[in-house]
């Protein structure tokens, strides 16, 4: 009877570690981009001097997650003396600089660049050990229960702000959920905009 008794508590216990699992999430900011603009005329690039991302990763119980947050560089005037004036690097999700090229006849291009912020994640109980390294810098962090921590990963290019928490799953799903409802709201009132011009 112990014995059954055992192997049941040690079965439950290992099916419970195997599927435990957390999230973390980080919100990622560059906001010292270097903006030249003209005394007189349009400065589009001038909606570029910040750049956002989130990065969220599921990790399970003895689980090690690894993943780059790729980067982008863009040029303003590409192929003339002012190419240079402005230094810009933004996430390669920020989808901005292609917007603008066309809403604002922008003369800007975009391009991936190699160097990021290669990270791993790894779940040991209620902790999570988080590593960022780049070729200039390595942050190390370690979250537990329901902790949060700020700091800056630096690159060859900027110095880039890192807001990481960690979620269980109720939370992180109520997070999406909420994300996806104001990402819904913004389209409809874009769509009442338009035909309201």
């Amino acid at each position: 009877m112990k014995k059954l008794f055992f192997f049941t508590f040690l079965s439950a216990l290992t099916f419970n570690s195997a599927f435990a699992q957390d999230y973390l999430s980080c919100n990622l900011k560059i906001s010292d981009n270097k903006i030249d603009c003209p005394f007189f005329g349009a400065c589009p690039q001038k909606e570029l001097k910040e750049s956002k991302s989130q990065l969220i990763v599921e990790v399970h119980e003895g689980e090690t997650k690894k993943g780059k947050v790729q980067l982008k560089k863009v040029l303003v005037k590409p192929g003339t003396e002012d190419e240079n004036d402005n230094k810009i690097i933004v996430f390669k999700d920020d989808q901005r600089p292609e917007k603008i090229k066309v809403e604002k006849k922008a003369e800007m291009i975009s391009y991936d660049i190699k160097s990021g912020i290669n990270y791993s994640v790894t779940k040991f109980g209620d902790t999570l050990d988080i590593l960022f390294k780049t070729s200039a810098y390595e942050l190390t962090i370690t979250l537990s229960g329901n902790g949060r921590y700020q700091d800056y990963v630096l690159t060859d290019d900027n110095a880039i702000s890192v807001f990481c928490e960690k979620l269980n799953k109720d939370v992180y799903e109520d997070m999406i959920a909420k994300k996806e409802a104001l990402e819904i709201y913004k389209q409809e009132k874009a769509k009442a905009k338009v035909k309201a011009e």
